[in-house]
């Protein structure tokens, strides 16, 4: 059965930040800049989750465009973490699957998830690898699922206040 990021019988789960530890933001605090970058990496996510479920291949090209969506939605995420209309240089820059894992905790275990996939993805970029198991590519596809749902909800807590992401300043210096 293939899905749609544009499904909407498929559940969406809940913002997995416990209600505590999130702090209401005022109206104010919402930088429709960050809104607007997230949502349009967002909607990159979706596009190409669409072109992955309607490859019809050996499942190299499949995985590669959910690997590929799923590294756009945890974009999506850091532009609400670490906006990029903020000018700084990344001190021991590390690769997106660590800074999400750092700056967005709902997102730890999808990021590990993707992560270990990394090695693959540029395998099949490299025609090193040219099939894969569609068993695997159904599972990729799931969890690249479950990523675009995560960024969805967090994107949405934002915009609405109810995500105030913690900056540290140590992250962000001026160029």
């Amino acid at each position: 059965m293939a899905y749609s990021a544009h499904d909407s019988s498929r559940p969406t789960p809940a913002l997995l930040v416990p209600a505590a530890r999130q702090s209401v933001a005022t109206a104010s605090s919402v930088d429709p800049v960050v809104v607007h970058r997230s949502r349009d990496l967002l909607e990159r996510a979706e596009v190409l989750f669409d072109q992955a479920a309607s490859v019809q291949d050996d499942g190299a090209e499949r995985f590669r465009l959910f690997y590929l969506a799923a590294i756009r939605a945890s974009g999506a995420v850091l532009e609400i973490y670490e906006p990029s209309s903020k000018i700084r240089r990344r001190r021991g820059a590390a690769d997106a699957w660590s800074r999400i894992k750092a700056r967005a905790p709902q997102c730890g275990e999808l990021a590990e998830y993707f992560g270990g996939l990394s090695t693959m993805r540029s395998q099949v970029e490299a025609g090193l690898v040219r099939t894969v198991d569609p068993t695997f590519c159904a599972r990729v596809e799931r969890r690249a699922m479950e990523f675009l749902d995560v960024a969805d909800s967090t994107l949405l807590a934002y915009e609405q206040g109810k995500l105030t992401p913690k900056r540290t300043s140590t992250r962000r210096t001026v160029a």
